[in-house]
């Protein structure tokens, strides 16, 4: 049996009339690199906190492998807890840090060299052992934090943005090791993040988290591809945000913005009116007059090395963003140029469950342009 399965339930946290983390439930299963997502002040390093055991909850409870930690102190729970400003000793060197939990809990000298060595090989400190924190790297700092947590072999570890501090280029690799340092230990991986791209880079599932509120659980690629809140939609990357009408019709209904009308499958929203939203790398930019097009003008223009972002204005006042990649294919195109924008049926997206009445829409299907004839984009 593998140890470290989570379960929150309806965790809750209030400072005075503040509330930090709002009814909270979650359950991470055992060996899962589990992701908590979210922008500052959302409860995530508060929840953080009341697993470890460093907050005692207003209300709910903390599981472990089934059992009810919320009462323990920290040092009587299964986990361990890497912090953002790494928390070495520096008069003691790396290998001191990583030993200093051992010794604590009186484990036989043999057994202890043995681990150390092995968990120091693990994250490649192995040659650095006799250097004070001083004198390494802040990646390697990270390290040796990460190994002093894992010696004690916890069944849960934390990790409360543990890369923030570091450079762009060092936040890079490091995120490439940890997941594997994750597949080589097994240990499940509590990780909290502000960060989208590293969340996305190295969760097994994320929870998204907002005014202590949970606002999805899913896989990577689902609540990037499938937000189900406006939230969600807007912190997970950009996406353009588009109003619609709405018209009932005989099977599914119709979305009518940008001066086209769009016939959709599945069950009418509730209202007058719905959001839609689509990722601008799936908005498609090709020379004006394409068939099968919505015609605009481009009112800005950022050149990112992988892609140039453009801002596009639709003859409806209706404006979208689209990422294009610098693939040798594309040709940069100038502030003021006309173009066509294509919109792939399956790239749209109803924002917000409560707007649809019965069932999420599964496909789209524009009535005023036959999609079967896309142009290629050039």
């Amino acid at each position: 049996m593998v140890n470290g399965e989570l379960v929150l339930e309806s965790l809750t946290k209030s400072y005075d009339d503040q509330v930090a983390v709002d009814h909270l439930d979650l359950w991470v299963e055992a060996g899962e690199f589990f992701s908590i997502l979210g922008p500052s002040g959302c409860g995530k390093s508060t929840t953080l906190k009341m697993i470890g055991g460093f907050v005692a909850p207003t209300s709910g409870r903390v599981f472990i492998d089934g059992k009810d930690v919320t009462d323990l102190p920290p040092n009587k729970r299964a986990v361990n807890t890497v912090f953002q400003n790494y928390a070495l000793f520096p008069f003691l060197t790396v290998r001191q840090n990583v030993a200093f939990g051992l010794r604590r809990a009186r484990v036989g000298k043999q057994e202890l060299n043995r681990r150390v060595d092995e968990v120091l090989e693990l994250v490649e400190l192995s040659t650095l052992g006799h250097r004070r924190p001083s004198e390494l790297s802040g990646g390697q700092q990270q390290r040796a934090a990460l190994a002093r947590a894992l010696v004690l072999r916890p069944d849960v570890l934390l990790l409360d943005e543990p890369l923030s501090a570091l450079d762009a280029k060092m936040r890079r690799q490091l995120q490439v090791e940890l997941k594997e340092l994750h597949r080589q230990v097994g240990t499940t991986f509590v990780y909290i993040t502000h960060d989208q791209e590293e969340a996305m880079t190295m969760s097994d599932r994320i929870a998204v988290l907002q005014n202590g509120r949970l606002e999805q659980v899913d896989v990577p690629s689902a609540v990037y591809e499938r937000p189900e809140t406006p939230f969600v939609t807007q912190f997970m990357g950009i996406s353009n945000m588009i109003r619609a009408g709405v018209d009932r019709a005989a099977e599914g209904w119709v979305a009518r913005f940008a001066n086209a009308e769009f016939a959709m499958r599945g069950s009418p929203p509730l209202g007058s009116s719905v959001d839609l939203s689509i990722r601008p790398e799936r908005v498609r930019v090709s020379g004006a007059g394409s068939v099968g097009s919505l015609s605009g003008a481009i009112v800005d223009v950022s050149y990112l090395g992988a892609a140039t972002h453009y801002l596009i204005e639709l003859d409806a006042n209706v404006t979208l963003q689209a990422a294009v990649p610098n693939d040798g294919v594309h040709h940069l195109r100038r502030m003021g140029e006309k173009v066509s924008v294509h919109l792939s049926p399956e790239d749209l997206r109803v924002v917000g469950e409560d707007q649809v009445a019965e069932s999420p829409v599964d496909a789209f299907t524009k009535v005023s342009t036959d999609y079967a004839d896309h142009v290629p984009v050039n």
